[in-house]
């Protein structure tokens, strides 16, 4: 009986430790992660960066963005402030970083760098941040999946060995995007014949008081 019972608190115990490590894996993921829109309108989706280790702050990052050019047409890239970007907030004191989207073919790279302090990143970044935002335009009808490509990602100086961390050791999770477009919303027949009642009523009582 002893025995079971310390196999099942070993089992307890790795599950436990299991659940503990995935709940603070880094990861990133397209906010909202599902969208639906109408052809001809534009919409937005930012990337989000959350878990980021203990004592850690992000410092630079390079991604690649993948899309459906039949569906979608990327309008613009902006950046957050959470590398200090634009006009950054009090624990940046004016610095800021180089940006730069590059669009392609149903991709953009997205790349920057900042010139913050890891002190001030640090006091800048929460455990989860917003790091760009992309504004797309539904061009067509269907279905486009979107997806992340993780080239680099930096963090602040490990004064050990002197070297910037290397984040993609914690193997950061990678969440997907769809964005679904449909055509412009047509009247049902009911609404129709509703209006067209109201349009008939409208032009007898107009004959009505012309004939008074």
């Amino acid at each position: 009986m002893s025995t079971c019972r310390l196999q099942w608190k070993a089992v307890v115990v790795c599950l436990m430790l299991s659940w503990g490590t995935s709940a603070g894996a880094l990861s990133i993921d397209f906010s909202p992660a599902s969208i639906t829109h109408a052809q001809g309108t534009s919409f937005s989706l930012s990337a989000v960066l959350s878990g980021m280790p203990a004592g850690q702050a992000l410092s630079t990052y390079d991604f690649d963005i993948v899309f459906d050019p039949l569906v979608l047409s990327l309008l613009s890239v902006s950046e957050s402030n959470a590398l200090c970007d634009q006009s950054g907030g009090a624990a940046c004191q004016g610095i800021s970083s180089f940006f730069m989207a590059t669009p392609g073919s149903g991709t953009v790279n997205l790349f920057d760098l900042s010139f913050a302090s890891d002190a001030q990143l640090i006091g800048q970044q929460v455990s989860s941040l917003t790091l760009f935002t992309l504004t797309f335009e539904g061009i067509a009808q269907g279905v486009s999946a979107l997806g992340f490509s993780v080239n680099a990602l930096g963090g602040v100086l490990d004064p050990q060995t002197g070297f910037t961390t290397d984040l993609l050791q914690f193997e950061p999770t990678l969440g997907t995007g769809q964005a679904t477009i449909v055509g412009a919303s047509v009247p049902e027949p009911g609404s129709l014949a509703l209006f067209a009642t109201g349009l008939i009523l409208l032009l007898f009582a107009r004959l009505s008081r012309s004939r008074r």
